[in-house]
């Protein structure tokens, strides 16, 4: 494990060899859930150059077994203002040992089951619900019905879904999955019913890789289109992917750290977005697509 300091890496310090100063105090610890993810590197970046002038430190659990462990002794033996955590590894790892430190987060999937939580503030991990929709509607303008298979978890998002797409002239046909529900009863389901899916972030829908792959491949025999958040879905087939702009996040999380009072609680969304659309399962699905929105289009899959 290594402890990086500002720009420059170091060995991680232990009390026993030094103790610091009043002056030495690091403001922010950043704890980096693997800097080898691209979205979580992109955000550590951003975020260090947002904070330029500002003492910090990163730590990277890319391999370390006992996480909590680690970041226990660093805070015993450490005074920090406050914690940013990139990525779910790192933010449950902190929260389970700091309850009362300000911690800031950002590329965390299932970040709603943090929400509320006091001392707790972040980033999204997606665009808003509204905004996708939106966008959504943009790209196929002849659009009206939309399904999209949620848990317990997204309710909230959903109650406010259904109102944003009726007001853009969508139906939201949502269906709620429990644990033990078989993913291709709910798809062929919504097959009969609607033009597209849209794919949100959810621990039970997504639960594993198996799984996920299985929702592409039952929606394309299905030649249903799937409209997604999340830039790694590209590569399965999703038709548009409307997702968050990555140094845009980092670069909010710094702008969150030197606003928020103490132990205040609030996530905002993202404000940039990084749009992905596969031409060839557009013209393969026969979608009607507004080509004046293809200059907005930041990767074109063809």
């Amino acid at each position: 494990m290594t402890l990086s300091q500002g720009c420059q890496t170091v060995s991680a310090i232990t009390p026993s060899h030094h103790k610091k100063t009043a002056a030495e105090i690091d403001k922010i610890l950043v704890v980096n859930s693997n800097s080898h993810v691209e979205r979580y590197r992109i955000a550590e970046q951003a975020f260090a150059e947002s904070i330029q002038g500002t003492s910090y430190n990163i730590i990277d659990l890319m391999n370390e077994d006992d996480p909590v462990g680690l970041l226990q002794d660093v805070l015993n033996h450490g005074q920090f203002e406050h914690i940013y955590c990139i990525g779910a590894k790192a933010l449950g790892s902190i929260d389970y040992i700091a309850p009362e430190q300000d911690i800031v987060f950002s590329s965390v999937l299932n970040w709603q089951r943090f929400q509320g939580q006091e001392g707790i503030s972040g980033i999204a991990s997606d665009i808003a619900p509204t905004s996708q929709l939106a966008m959504f509607k943009h790209f196929f303008p002849e659009l009206t019905s939309v399904g999209v298979i949620y848990s317990d978890t997204n309710k909230a998002r959903i109650k406010q879904a259904v109102s944003a797409a009726e007001s853009l002239g969508i139906t939201l046909h949502p269906v709620q999955m429990e644990d033990n529900d078989d993913i291709d009863h709910h798809i062929q389901f919504l097959s009969d019913q609607v033009q597209a899916l849209w794919l949100i972030p959810d621990p039970v829908v997504l639960s594993s890789i198996h799984t996920t792959t299985q929702i592409f491949e039952l929606a394309h025999q299905d030649k249903l289109p799937i409209f997604s958040s999340n830039s790694l879905f590209k590569d399965l087939g999703a038709t548009l992917v409307v997702s968050a702009d990555l140094p845009t996040i980092g670069r909010q999380a710094a702008i969150l750290i030197k606003n928020t009072q103490q132990h205040e609680t609030q996530v905002h969304y993202p404000a940039g977005s990084h749009i992905i659309l596969n031409m060839n399962r557009t013209m393969e699905y026969q979608l009607e697509l507004n080509y004046q929105a293809l200059g907005s289009v930041n990767e074109l899959i063809e």
